[in-house]
């Protein structure tokens, strides 16, 4: 979850709108709950873990889409992104998702076996696509944890005694299969075989579930074993599908799921792979796919597809972008010979270029102060590109590494494999008081105030105040002493809006402590945005800090990104008498 508080609500508390904040926001194509019906039953099984969940959304009048997406987005903890065959090609469902993405609130839910659009492949998500509405399954209770450890456990009611969710009859299996059909030719054979004992005969027929593989019992004809055998030939997700329609409750119903389960996975695997294979686009990527799958349904499109990029011109780069992608920001597709020259020379016979050029002007990157690029500039960092994921990973990283959008650019255009250079943590720590490490608590006769005295020094490094003093600053001794502080550290003093610890060698606290009060941050989300003469930090789309100088603003990026921080601590919040920042091992 994103960092929520900027220094006025540190001082006063939580902000009065988390209270009214649902937990979850639920991102879907329409088409996936009108015509398949399932979108609700999700909605309904967060409802029963207990969890305040959002999904209809409605635009009031007088308001445009992006201003209620944006509201209920900021208004809910996390968002639930049900990724189908349907939404992946949705822009609605994109543009939330890349909103809940920025925001860090996003946790994908696989409803198809397929691959997520560009941008959101590397988020790990919850597979539901074989989901019966089961509460107990691996795949959901890996839905919940990840839920809870953004939300925490739900402000809903929980519902215990809820094990299951109905689920919709999937169209596709609700039609006759031939099951009956196939038992009275059965019961034909049968009656005539044995006659007198006709009725003896149909009721066996009427057990549809034989003994499981291994057992010796031949006392019934084995018709679901037949039918198994029959789909293990097969060997299809639709064949398994069947053959549980037909026979539910078949000894063999357990190995028909697990083999269809396996077969989801696996053609998952294939569909991304599939995907990474296109939006690379070239002969290469294809061949390697081919090869690792070459029984594909898509080998033969795949096989053309080849060829024809082999037949290409020496002018790809030129022909990707000619009147298909938007030179500028109104939507021009008509290309000067110059800006094609400014974006293809030196690799004039690769789409890649153009692919660069693409994705940064549709607002997929970052360039430090927002994702709005002038043309020329994106026309610069993609300048004859080899790989146009490595030239974006290779600048984002350099970004995140506190590079200003320049410099990034001249390191990447030339060397997409460019490391930034790591900053000195240390040589940001320009405003900070020292400690001896021997501290001691004072209390006030009225116990209203409490001091924590380095009695070396004979400093006063914090204090509390109010009834709850002596604990906060027994709290703040028990943190200074575990993980060894003796260095406090100021951004803009005096009402510093940052201030954090740091070891005698220069370290911030790494791990945690039971009961520490803690945010997680995003360091690779910080922006700085101009609002009303003052600089804000911003973790995405959330306030962290303000600055009345921009200097003091990029210092506070610096170090938190320098320092690897991971968390926001607070110790007697609302109004916390200590405030230090945390990283992981």
């Amino acid at each position: 979850t994103g960092l929520k508080f900027d220094l006025l609500t540190q001082i006063v508390g939580i902000d009065a709108s988390e209270a009214n904040m649902a937990d979850i926001f639920v991102s879907y194509k329409r088409e996936d709950q009108e015509q398949k019906g399932r979108v609700l039953p999700i909605v309904k099984a967060l409802e029963a873990e207990g969890f305040d969940v959002f999904y209809d959304v409605e635009i009031p009048p007088g308001s445009t889409w992006e201003q209620v997406l944006q509201g209920k987005i900021n208004a809910s903890k996390c968002v639930v992104v049900l990724w189908s065959e349907a939404s992946v090609d949705s822009d609605w469902v994109k543009e939330e998702a890349e909103i809940a993405k920025n925001a860090g609130k996003i946790i994908p839910v696989f409803l198809d076996p397929v691959a997520a659009p560009f941008g959101f492949g590397r988020i790990e998500g919850a597979n539901l696509f074989d989901w019966t509405g089961d509460l107990n399954n691996v795949e959901w209770k890996n839905l919940v944890n990840a839920v809870k450890a953004k939300v925490g456990e739900g402000k809903g009611i929980a519902q215990p005694e809820v094990t299951r969710v109905s689920m919709p009859v999937d169209p596709t299996t609700s039609k006759p299969s031939g099951g009956g059909a196939m038992k009275a030719l059965f019961a034909i054979i049968i009656l005539a075989l044995i006659g007198g004992g006709g009725y003896f005969g149909y009721q066996m027929l009427q057990k549809q579930g034989s003994a499981p593989s291994g057992s010796t019992t031949t006392a019934t004809l084995d018709h679901d074993k037949l039918a198994f055998e029959k789909a293990k030939a097969e060997d299809s997700i639709s064949g398994y599908q069947a053959f549980l329609t037909s026979f539910p409750t078949s000894g063999y119903a357990k190995d028909a799921k697990e083999r269809s389960a396996q077969l989801r996975e696996l053609l998952r695997r294939e569909n991304m792979a599939l995907a990474d294979a296109k939006a690379q686009g070239t002969v290469e990527a294809f061949e390697t796919f081919l090869t690792k799958y070459p029984n594909s349904k898509n080998a033969d499109n795949l096989k053309a597809r080849i060829a024809a990029l082999k037949e290409q011109s020496a002018n790809a780069c030129r022909d990707a972008l000619q009147g298909k992608i938007a030179v500028d920001a109104q939507g021009r597709t008509e290309w000067s010979d110059a800006n094609l020259a400014n974006v293809c020379t030196g690799n004039e016979t690769s789409v890649q270029p153009a692919k660069c050029f693409d994705t940064i002007m549709k607002g997929n990157v970052s360039w430090g102060g927002g994702t709005v690029w002038q043309p020329a500039n994106a026309m610069n960092l993609c300048k004859g590109s080899t790989d146009a994921s490595a030239t974006i990973t290779c600048f984002s990283s350099f970004i995140r590494a506190g590079q200003s959008w320049s410099v990034a650019s001249q390191a990447c255009q030339s060397n997409p494999n460019a490391t930034p250079p790591k900053v000195s943590a240390t040589t940001l720590d320009t405003d900070c008081l020292s400690y001896s490490g021997d501290y001691d608590i004072r209390v006030s006769s009225n116990g209203q105030l409490a001091q924590l005295i380095d009695t070396t020094r004979n400093s006063t490094p914090l204090a509390a105040r109010g009834a709850d003093a002596k604990s906060e600053i027994e709290r703040a001794l028990f943190i200074l002493n575990k993980y060894g502080l003796t260095k406090q550290c100021f951004v803009d003093r005096p009402n510093p809006p940052l201030s954090y610890w740091k070891t005698s060698s220069g370290d911030i606290p790494k791990g945690d402590l039971p009961g520490e009060d803690c945010v997680g941050l995003d360091r690779f989300a910080l922006n700085i945005k101009l609002l009303g003469g003052m600089y804000h930090v911003y973790e995405g789309s959330l306030p962290l800090l303000r600055f009345d100088n921009e200097a003091s603003a990029k210092q506070a990026i610096d170090i938190l990104k320098a320092n690897d921080a991971t968390d926001v601590c607070y110790i007697g919040r609302p109004g916390p008498s200590m405030t230090y920042i945390r990283g992981d091992f």
